[in-house]
């Protein structure tokens, strides 16, 4: 990619690409840091754009300066397999941007949540400058019940959510380095994954619900709270709300999953932050896994690098690599 560094940190500018190649290269460097976009427009003579992008722990920070330009996300380009959750907070500047049937003027001091499997527009009416966190869609999804129904968030940094929202990633931005070390990446990780646990639960809140979405979110707290038992199936969980199997596997329609895909979800998703949990680096890897209902070290192993892209032993020594205090036990 022109101008950019493919590694755990990436910076990206302009100005050292000649203008003809400008807008295929921002497409690009955008693509690689906010899932794959299409800019719609060719960009003006003197157009400047600066990006920076950095990991830790599975999460991303991405900082960003843009001149005027628009783009988009339809469902031609829509990242369906390991989707990507972002917060990002406009510092400066204004941006127009579209989830859906829904439109949003984004100015300073305001904070926006959007998925990288719904489509959207955006337009940047003027040079903005942004600060955005992402996260694998599957680790902020599993907390809430009704996450399948998100598609995109507004709200502000002079609320409770918003607020702390934007101390931490004033807190990433001036001390990164110093974050990666030890204990304190699975801590920043954590509260930024319940922050915006709650910003998504506050966003579908309000919708108007039918009895069976309802019902769902029931049976959903449902499995949450029994992730543990081994027996979880589709039919035990029938069978403790007193319906039938097919009733089920209908109202999960809504939720866009299957039920059993539901639930393996939800217990890899689980795996994936047990394996970098400090306190668990005594536990190998299957032993995480049988806290979550899985006893076959096969099924598990394919699940997982299905998944995430990889196996739960190589995210485990990739945190290593970071810095990560974790002893690896004997697997």
């Amino acid at each position: 990619m022109q101008g950019t560094i493919l590694s755990s940190e990436q910076h990206w500018s302009a100005s050292n690409i000649p203008f003809a190649d400008r807008t295929d290269a921002l497409q690009q460097a955008m693509g690689a840091v906010y899932r794959p976009i299409e800019i719609t427009k060719r960009l003006s003579v003197g157009f400047s754009s600066k990006i920076r992008s950095r990991e830790i722990n599975g999460l991303s920070l991405i900082e960003c300066r843009c001149d005027p330009c628009s783009g988009r996300r339809d469902r031609t380009k829509v990242h369906h397999e390991c989707p990507s959750f972002g917060i990002q907070i406009i510092q400066s500047g204004v941006e127009k941007i579209q989830f859906g049937t829904e439109q949003v003027i984004a100015r300073a001091g305001d904070v926006i949540a959007w998925r990288s499997d719904v489509p959207y527009e955006f337009e940047v009416l003027e040079t903005m400058q942004k600060t955005t966190l992402v996260v694998p869609w599957s680790d902020v999804a599993s907390r809430i019940p009704r996450a399948a129904r998100f598609r995109g968030a507004r709200t502000t940094t002079n609320n409770g959510v918003g607020l702390l929202v934007e101390g931490l990633m004033q807190q990433m931005v001036r001390r990164i380095d110093d974050l990666r070390q030890g204990e304190r990446s699975s801590g920043v990780k954590g509260v930024f994954l319940a922050a915006s646990a709650a910003l998504l639960e506050g966003s579908v809140k309000g919708e108007k619900e039918s009895l069976a979405e309802i019902h769902l979110e029931q049976i959903q707290q449902y499995i949450l709270r029994n992730l543990h038992d081994i027996s979880l199936s589709a039919e035990t969980v029938a069978r403790s709300q007193r319906i039938s199997v097919r009733y089920l596997h209908k109202l999960f329609e809504r939720a866009e999953s299957s039920v059993s895909a539901y639930i393996h979800r939800l217990r890899l998703s689980r795996c994936k932050e047990d394996l970098l949990d400090p306190q668990k680096c005594h536990l190998n890897v299957m032993e995480i896994a049988s806290v979550w209902g899985y006893t076959d070290a096969s099924v598990f192993s394919k699940a997982f690098k299905r998944e995430f892209g990889m196996s739960a032993t190589q995210w485990r020594e990739g945190s290593i690599a970071e810095g990560a205090p974790i002893r690896r036990p004997h697997n």
